[in-house]
């Protein structure tokens, strides 16, 4: 399986995975509305044509990661694939519903409604994920619930790799500060420490080895 990093930045960077197999392709995470055209230069770079995406899977419900996804499903016939817990995010609720409002969460709200990054088209999702395997729609990976940096965080394991979201940024030891459920979150960053895999793909910053010191 080929990974297309596509690191997308505007006053921040996010990252895109495009997953590409005998099946056609998977993309985790959308970037934000803003970087919509880069975006998708890079998915029809890599070969990915409307009818060749299988599956839009949201790591989580922020708008940082899910912006361009209703977009990518109406001009590219994928689905949509989240947990639960954040689906209210995304129909309406906006990018911290449900959150506690901490004063981390209400500086990155004013900061995200201030440059316009909050902007995206709502949806519904087609598909709710749990702990599962993703094997019967053509991509051999599993997902694992790993709520804590939100209600509906997921994380991605396949083929000896691992996407783990915003819960760790450049190590397996630096967690995110922005936090939902700081026990949910302890408890989902211990889990992700004991998964079997050689590279870690963030939701933000570099790809790193999962047992870099």
């Amino acid at each position: 399986m080929e990974v297309i990093h596509i690191q997308l930045k505007y006053l921040f960077d996010a990252n895109c995975y495009l997953l590409h197999n005998e099946n056609g392709f998977y993309l985790i995470d959308t970037g934000i509305k803003k970087q919509r055209k880069k975006l998708e230069t890079a998915i029809t770079e890599a070969g990915c044509q409307p009818g060749d995406l299988k599956l839009i899977i949201l790591t989580h419900g922020h708008v940082d990661h899910v912006g361009n996804a209703a977009y990518l499903r109406d001009n590219y016939g994928a689905k949509i694939a989240m947990h639960q817990g954040d689906v209210n995010m995304v129909t309406g609720g906006g990018m911290f519903a449900d959150a506690p409002q901490s004063l981390m969460i209400k500086i990155v709200g004013f900061f995200m409604n201030v440059t316009g990054l909050g902007d995206f088209e709502t949806f519904q999702p087609d598909i709710l994920l749990e702990n599962q395997s993703l094997t019967e729609y053509g991509l051999d990976a599993e997902v694992i619930q790993t709520p804590g940096h939100s209600k509906g965080s997921i994380s991605l394991q396949t083929n000896g790799t691992l996407f783990c979201g915003d819960i760790f940024n450049g190590s397996m030891e630096n967690i995110t500060t922005l936090v939902n459920d700081q026990t949910a979150l302890d408890y989902s960053a211990e889990k992700l420490r004991n998964i079997q895999a050689e590279t870690v793909y963030p939701g933000h910053g570099k790809p790193f080895p999962k047992n870099s010191p």
